[in-house]
């Protein structure tokens, strides 16, 4: 089945890059000037220290997490566990007034599991949420410890 392609929801969910970068006051969140690869560039003292790659999840429509009972990455997205420096995995919800962040490593440590979606047939990591930190003003704080950098 070939990936169907939504205009629409890419529209819907541009929002995400606008609002990322105004989370942070020590990091620096820079567009990819790439098309192609991780969304932003994370950038400390002039440093860059991480990528962030991010999603808006259209179901969820909420500002609570409470439908469903961990989260799910996209197989796909598993190259991004091998980037030096690290690779942040944040999704939004539908609206923006909630997000979550997880390191692409904790993400392909959770289990693998193969699940119907609107794509077809896909491979899906699901991440536990007690490995999932909720809310933008976390953000930073959660990227620096990742870093073992004192917040």
């Amino acid at each position: 089945m070939a990936t169907e392609f939504r205009p629409r929801n890419f529209k819907r969910s541009r929002f995400a890059h606008e609002l990322f970068p105004k989370y942070f006051k020590r990091i620096k969140a820079e567009p990819n000037p790439k098309k192609r690869g991780v969304d932003f560039l994370l950038y400390l003292d002039d440093k860059l220290v991480g990528y962030a790659e991010l999603e808006v999840k259209l179901v969820w429509e909420t500002h609570e997490w409470s439908k469903f009972p961990n989260v799910q990455f996209p197989a796909r997205k598993a190259h991004f566990a091998e980037t030096d420096p690290p690779t942040f995995m944040v999704m939004f919800n539908a609206k923006g007034s909630n997000a979550l962040i997880v390191d692409a490593k904790t993400m392909v440590a959770s289990p693998l599991v193969h699940r119907w979606t609107r794509r077809g047939k896909d491979f899906l990591y699901q991440v536990p949420l007690d490995k999932i930190v909720f809310g933008p003003e976390n953000f930073e704080r959660y990227i620096l410890e990742k870093l073992g950098i004192k917040p």
